[in-house]
């Protein structure tokens, strides 16, 4: 007999799809079901949880899933066609009908099944097929099997971690861990265990006193309309005022103007004359590395990491640890929200619109990488199919969704539409740092710096390509580290060096939240944050004291100042706003024009 494909390559899913056939297929311990080839949710309300379980050798689902046993049977929706690259990963939507009140919240799936005539073959791995005819599971040969299996891996998780250990190069080299680290039969027992369910500090315990709710603005606009993340149209003009009437704000915008000015709105510069260029759509010769993007030569060896600045361009603003043109360009966007500069906003709209179709094909490629190479040695375990952190480098994660958020109002219906493909495609079915492990562990600078994930979702939050189980793994993630990233006398777990950019979307992330009805901003972790700042300041203001990578730093001006923005009587806030580290004081509209 033929040798079977190793389970995580396309030929392997391919083969387990064709065994399953017109069958409905669980999984002990998933949420996910295959319902006549298409993979679905067991519970559609709980798109989170709502796994099967395995009790005394049967498998039990949630009882609302007991609808696809009807007739006529449910059909799921389809991938829409412009995400076709998505199609593997895919979670369709069968709009199945609540259980009635008086069931079980968990039944017994081959039991039920049975009742409505379908052959059930099951396998003691906690697998069940019901179907027309029966299957002979045990008679599988072992990679056809853990090949089966796999299809009900979820982004979090494995549905069977020792297949991805048998199937995947680094992690078969590594071996198992306890190769590498003793554990006792208890706590291999424990391990065993269902996960823990952390507690989340309760609400009654947030305190909202002197919140200024007028900053999240009106509600969040129809989808499809931008701005939205963060604010929407009707709050530009409070917005803006705000702005003028503060020197930081008044800072902010002169120097944005005054670097503009000299790069990106200058044509004789090579800034000026690459935006000349994005706005037109003229794309020839415009060049970003020496990477060939079809997917037929797209090499894994590059890893993926397409550069920001095109051949030959040479960037006119300082900059480190940002995607420069992404950056400049949403930036701009902003500004000419801000300003009312409409025509130099339908510019901005139109290059960013052509930065992101060029960087689509490679978008497309990458999809198209099983797990199987990532796992191979050339990648040396960087990457994986539902991580987001792969992505960063193609999709400048942390311009996505606010470039689209910031230029959408000036796009053209096709440029928005562009924009929302390359999102669902980059987002769909990935998760962020710490999404893959219990919300305990989400307490590190990392978790808040893949954020903009989650931003990215709420650009294009209702649309189609809209992953909805993403959506809820961001807030959950937002929520988990003011739980455990910062303790309850405000301390932050890591150093503020290294807090100091992922502080910045853990705020935006809060504010996104707030506007769509949970509000964090009276978590009392969070609260304590600006008290617990100021007693790690020394009394000069000139060393912060705390632990690991550049432990001295201070928390960033941008972002203290907007912690007492909503929070106007936040006097911790004041003090730590006036200390030499930040040299507030001696930054005026004059020295700022100056210096830029």
């Amino acid at each position: 007999a033929p040798t079977a494909p190793r389970p995580y390559t396309p030929e392997a899913r391919a083969a387990a799809l064709a065994l399953i056939r017109d069958h409905i297929a669980v999984f002990a311990g998933s949420r996910y079901a295959y319902v006549r080839y298409a993979k679905v949710r067991l519970d559609e309300d709980d798109l989170r949880n709502g796994e099967a379980e395995l009790r005394d050798a049967a498998v039990f689902v949630p009882a609302r899933f007991l609808g696809v046993l009807a007739s006529p049977a449910p059909k799921p929706d389809a991938v829409p066609a412009d995400l076709a690259p998505l199609a593997d990963r895919w979670v369709h939507t069968l709009g199945l009908p609540s259980a009635p009140t008086n069931t079980p919240a968990l039944v017994n799936f081959a039991a039920a099944a049975r009742t409505t005539g379908l052959v059930v073959s099951t396998h003691p791995r906690g697998l069940v097929l019901a179907g027309p005819a029966a299957i002979d599971l045990a008679a599988l040969p072992a990679e056809r099997l853990d090949a089966l299996i796999t299809l009900f891996d979820t982004p979090e998780k494995f549905a069977d971690p020792a297949i991805a250990t048998r199937s995947l190069a680094t992690l078969t080299r590594q071996g198992p861990w306890t190769d590498h680290a003793r554990a006792t039969p208890e706590q291999l027992a424990a391990l065993d265990q269902p996960e823990v369910r952390w507690p989340t500090v309760p609400a009654a315990s947030y305190d909202f006193t002197g919140f200024n709710s007028a900053l999240l603005g009106s509600a969040p606009p129809p989808p499809g309309e931008y701005p939205r993340i963060l604010f929407s149209a009707a709050d530009v003009p409070a917005l803006a005022a705000r702005l003028r009437a503060q020197r930081l704000g008044q800072l902010s915008l002169i120097e944005i103007e005054e670097l503009f000015r000299a790069s990106w709105w200058d044509p004789s510069t090579s800034d000026g004359a690459l935006f000349v260029k994005l706005a037109a759509g003229d794309t020839a010769n415009l060049k970003l590395g020496d990477i060939d993007w079809s997917a037929k030569h797209f090499s894994p060896a590059n890893r993926f990491a397409l550069p920001h600045v095109f051949n030959g361009q040479k960037p006119g603003i300082y900059n480190t640890h940002v995607a420069y043109v992404p950056e400049c360009l949403g930036t701009m966007a902003l500004y000419c929200l801000l300003t009312g500069d409409d025509a130099r906003g339908r510019q901005v709209a139109a290059a960013i619109a052509t930065y992101f179709r060029l960087r689509e094909p490679a978008i497309d490629a990458y999809l198209a990488v099983p797990d199987t190479v990532f796992g191979d040695d050339e990648f040396k375990g960087s990457g994986a199919s539902t991580h987001w952190r792969g992505m960063h480098a193609l999709v400048s994660q942390m311009n996505l969704g606010l470039c689209l958020d910031f230029a959408g109002k000036w796009m053209t219906p096709a440029e928005k539409d562009l924009m929302r493909r390359v999102i669902a495609k980059a987002t769909y079915g990935r998760r962020s740092y710490g999404q893959d492990a219990p919300v305990r562990f989400r307490d590190v600078n990392w978790v808040t710096w893949d954020l903009p994930h989650f931003l990215a979702l709420c650009a294009i939050e209702g649309l189609p390509g809209f992953d909805a189980e993403g959506y809820a793994a961001g807030a959950e993630t937002v929520r988990a580290f003011l739980d455990w990233g910062i303790d309850l006398h405000g301390q932050i777990y890591e150093s503020n060096g290294k807090n100091i950019g992922g502080l910045q979307f853990q705020l935006l992330s809060m504010v996104a939240l707030a506007r769509r009805g949970e509000n964090l901003f009276g978590h009392p972790h969070w609260r304590a944050l600006p008290a617990a700042q100021v007693q790690t300041t020394s009394p000069t203001g000139r060393v912060v004291v705390s632990g690991g990578t550049y432990s001295g730093s201070a928390l960033s001006l941008q972002f203290l100042n907007e912690v007492r923005a909503f929070h106007p009587g936040e006097r911790a806030a004041d003090y730590l706003l006036s200390q030499p580290l930040l040299n507030f004081a001696n930054n005026t509209p004059g020295t700022v024009r100056n210096e830029s």
